[in-house]
């Protein structure tokens, strides 16, 4: 239930992103899973994603961060299971 309230959360994002070309996107790890994004364009772009989890909890605790210009890769959020 929480993975695919997770993966809709994702979906959502990435439709909202669409048109501008920011990428955001999760990849698994051992201990949870890491959001990254992408921007492609010469400008910093300013990033918000608002999660409410269940059993589980985000390792940062800002959910505004600035992108820097042509990056990929950018770590954006760590979210890990509550234990």
């Amino acid at each position: 239930m929480k993975r695919n309230l997770f993966f809709l959360i994702l979906l959502l994002c990435n439709l909202a992103f669409s048109a501008s070309e920011i990428r955001i996107y999760h990849e698994e790890v051992f201990d949870g899973t890491n959001i990254y994004v992408d921007n492609p364009f010469f400008c910093e772009v300013s990033v918000q994603l608002n999660l409410e989890l269940q059993n589980m909890k985000a390792r940062n605790t800002s959910n505004l961060y600035l992108v820097p210009s042509k990056s990929n890769r950018f770590f954006y959020y760590k979210i890990t299971p509550n234990k």
